[in-house]
């Protein structure tokens, strides 16, 4: 048992331990990470209603300084697009998307370099109930930030811009250096008892012009072929005109992230459309004419590096039926 005495001594160094701590500087606060720093810059142009937010630098101008952030406020499916101008550290605001529907939850953000110009686009994507998405495209020009590659329509309140772009796919299809889209057809539910015979798919393909992104044609089959070790991948798909002359169109690649195959297989309803000596690395965009029936069937083998791609699109080239903006 201890003794009184001991017990003094433990309690007096206790005492003189806590003094001279108490009178020690607290340590210093570590500065903010760089994201921190720009979180911070994001929160203080919020919308006051919109507390979710999600970012990314980027380089809007072409100078090879990533001086803008771009921001994207949400709560739920309610969303703002903002641009920030950085300026050491501060920010303003550069431009913010108007005259616009965003709508969607889990927006996510990236740029798309659409011609190889300076100026990156920005595609906000979204996922719908249905679980479906739906893409959201701009452009900055340096000044404003417009919708581009969607579809005017007249509301009460004046010219309100909404999006055309489901899950919509950036392709180069012809080499030309500038990326199509090809957008896939609009969710539609299954509603049970439905007797309804099942339609044609239509995915409408935009090539850009001089006033945005303008049809160039439709697609009744469309996919995206992965490489990697041999393995057979199919895509089935319905014809509106069995027997009318069609075209397959095939990139191998995507023109910008996704590299192309090494080689690849493409049999068309069980007849070889083209091989490797057809579709390769040095060969990478063909348009072959070919025959269809009601219901048919892609039959892709191809080889190449992890993450490289083979694009093929079947259809009778007529045009989109909407125009882009």
């Amino acid at each position: 048992m201890p003794s009184p005495r001991l017990d003094r001594l433990l309690f007096a160094a206790v005492i003189a331990l806590a003094a001279a701590a108490w009178g020690q500087p607290a340590p210093p606060k570590p500065a903010p990470s760089r994201r921190q720093a720009e979180q911070a810059l994001v929160d203080r142009f919020s919308p006051s209603s919109l507390t979710e937010t999600v970012f990314l630098e980027a380089d809007l101008n072409g100078t090879g300084r990533k001086e803008f952030l771009v921001a994207v406020y949400y709560v739920y499916a309610e969303i703002a697009l903002r641009v920030l101008k950085m300026d050491g550290g501060s920010a303003s605001l550069a431009a913010e998307a108007k005259n616009c529907i965003i709508a969607g939850m889990f927006p996510e953000i990236t740029l798309v370099d659409l011609d190889r110009s300076t100026h990156p686009a920005i595609v906000v994507t979204t996922t719908q109930n249905h679980g479906e998405k739906v893409r959201f495209l701009f452009r900055w020009d340096a000044a404003e930030l417009d919708p581009f590659g969607t579809w005017e329509s007249e509301s009460s309140g004046g010219r309100i811009s909404f999006s055309l772009l489901n899950d919509a796919y950036f392709v180069d299809l012809d080499g030309d250096g500038a990326l199509e889209i090809v957008n896939p057809p609009e969710f539609e539910a299954y509603h049970p008892g439905d007797n309804e015979p099942e339609k044609p798919r239509q995915y409408d393909v935009y090539k850009i012009g001089a006033k945005g992104y303008e049809p160039a044609a439709v697609f009744e089959g469309f996919d995206q072929f992965l490489g990697g070790p041999p393995k057979p991948q199919a895509n089935t798909f319905l014809a509106s005109s069995p027997g009318a002359a069609y075209r397959m169109t095939i990139a191998n690649g995507d023109g910008r992230d996704v590299p192309p195959v090494t080689g690849a297989e493409i049999r068309l309803n069980g007849e070889l459309v083209a091989g490797p000596e057809k579709v390769n690395a040095n060969h990478r965009y063909l348009t072959i004419p070919v025959p269809v029936q009601a219901n048919n069937r892609i039959d892709v083998t191809c080889t190449g590096p992890k993450g490289s791609a083979l694009y093929i699109g079947v259809g009778p080239g007529k045009p989109a039926r909407h125009g882009g903006q």
